[in-house]
């Protein structure tokens, strides 16, 4: 379970929905909504919206 407040969904921030509770939140996170990918998993491919396995960790 994420700890910490969670965001308006009438008047959401900026950026990620997670990031005031995330523990590998990111200066990134703050500014820009992370885009969805695929994450190879053993169970199959996975969707993912972070910044951390987009390849997007520096803003570019």
């Amino acid at each position: 379970v994420l700890e910490g407040d969670v965001p308006s969904p009438v008047n959401p921030p900026p950026g990620c929905p997670f990031q005031n509770r995330c523990p590998d939140a990111m200066s990134i996170c703050r500014n820009r909504k992370p885009a969805l990918g695929l994450l190879p998993g053993e169970s199959g491919t996975h969707q993912v919206s972070c910044h951390l396995y987009t390849g997007d960790r520096d803003g570019s």
